[in-house]
């Protein structure tokens, strides 16, 4: 965890320096990653997305997103009811091949788009490999799997990662964080999809 706010607390170092120039919102399907919760999820449900809930400062809505459809839309806001940063929760895989295909196709569209990331880490924790793909799909459970590719744009940033959530359900997972409105935020909040139960 420590390495991972190290690693937020240079991006938004980053985006803030780009922001002071310009305070342009990063934007997912063309909605603005700004405004309060409510003005976000309507201009979602404009672009196709259904309002599923929403509760303590996070909504979901359910829409086709990159090909896949019915993946989940979380929506984050600040502790001044700003919204921050939008997660996408794939749809879940139940084994490795097709988890690991779906997080290469989407790190290859993100990378066509967003060129080269600013970090990659690909792996598994301990001395010992994976031995199948069963062992595999068991450590990300675990948490014993790291497989995350990071992109800094000069209105945010993107993270792609595996992750499995409280049930041991494993899937692709999304962040889009606004520049402007995370660094307005970072000091009380972690940015990851804890809200909504991944890991």
């Amino acid at each position: 965890m420590k390495n991972f706010l190290l690693f937020i607390a240079a991006m938004l170092c980053y985006v803030a320096s780009a922001a002071q120039t310009e305070s342009k919102h990063m934007t997912f399907k063309g909605v603005p990653i700004d405004g309060t919760l409510e003005e976000c999820v309507s201009r979602l449900e404009k672009v196709g997305f259904t309002h599923l809930w929403t509760d303590d400062g996070t909504a979901m809505l359910q829409g086709d997103f990159a090909g896949y459809k019915e993946c989940k839309i979380d929506v984050f806001t600040c502790s001044n009811s700003k919204v921050y940063g939008i997660g996408i929760e794939f749809p879940i895989q139940n084994d490795w091949t097709s988890l690991e295909a779906n997080y290469q196709h989407l790190k290859n569209m993100l990378i066509a788009k967003y060129n080269k990331p600013f970090e990659c880490t690909e792996g598994f924790q301990g001395d010992i490999s994976p031995k199948d793909n069963i062992d595999k799909l068991l450590r990300l459970k675990r948490g014993e799997c790291t497989y995350k590719t990071s992109f800094i744009t000069s209105d945010g940033y993107v993270i792609l990662t595996l992750g499995h959530n409280d049930l041991g359900a494993c899937g692709v997972v999304l962040l889009y964080a606004d520049g402007v409105n995370a660094i307005d935020m970072f000091a009380n909040t972690i940015i990851d999809l804890s809200a909504v139960g991944w890991r």
